[in-house]
């Protein structure tokens, strides 16, 4: 069941003290986040925090719950103080790490023929040099081929 968005901007409200809270539709569901970090979500209707030592302690009597089959258990709010939900929401975002950021693999795993005055290369990486038959494709080492410039195709010198 997909929640409401009555249930999204109820707990918005809620958290009009925590500052940079975010949110994103994702399957029917809103997930929140605040400095780059998911610290929660909305599932079917129900605000849910994830469960580190600072949320517990802050919430003590907060019921575990279960977001969606096979996820990790996260705490129920069932509280409607913005001040405590602040609160808990900053000492939970200090207990998640930072997420991993994502690095550009096109200009890292790439090689290029040096020497070549073309106008473009057709490139291949190196890490799919093993997919290739060696003996049999010369791309197969991280090579590239001069492209036509007037029709992006193939040629081979």
């Amino acid at each position: 069941m997909a929640s409401s968005n009555e249930s999204l901007e109820y707990v918005l409200e809620l958290l009009s003290e925590t500052p940079t809270v975010r949110h994103r539709k994702m399957m029917g569901e809103y997930v929140l986040y605040s400095r780059g970090k998911v610290f929660g979500g909305i599932y079917d209707d129900r605000f849910l925090i994830k469960q580190t030592t600072a949320s517990t302690r802050l919430l003590p009597d907060a019921q575990l719950e279960t977001p969606y089959p096979g996820a990790k258990q996260m705490l129920l709010i069932d509280t409607e103080d913005p001040h405590l939900i602040s609160e808990v929401v900053t000492q939970t975002l200090l207990e998640i790490p930072q997420p991993n950021t994502r690095r550009s693999s096109s200009k890292s795993r790439l090689k290029r023929i040096e020497g070549t005055s073309e106008v473009g290369y057709l490139i291949i990486p190196t890490t799919t040099a093993p997919l290739l038959a060696p003996s049999i494709h010369p791309l197969s080492r991280g090579q590239a081929w001069p492209l036509d410039s007037k029709h992006g195709s193939e040629t081979r010198s």
